[in-house]
């Protein structure tokens, strides 16, 4: 799994980026995220890339768990 630093969350619309250590940056939606897990500003997580959601956009963040969570945590997706 990759790792990395939420560094945008827009609460109301529900989605942001995490940039990995060596800047790259992936765009998710909280959908995307374990079930009951909420992406906080500077939270630290785990994810995975995964095709789009919206045809002609770029890959994005899938699986999105706090970082140290245990696979499959709380049935994510």
């Amino acid at each position: 799994m990759r790792q990395g630093t939420v560094v945008m969350f827009h609460p109301t619309r529900h989605w942001g980026f995490i940039r990995e250590n060596d800047g790259t940056q992936w765009f998710f939606h909280q959908s995307n995220a374990i079930r009951y897990y909420i992406p906080k500003l500077s939270d630290m997580v785990q994810f995975e890339i995964g095709p789009p959601i919206t045809l002609g956009k770029k890959d994005q963040a899938i699986n999105i768990a706090p970082l140290g969570a245990e696979s499959g945590v709380g049935g994510g997706k």
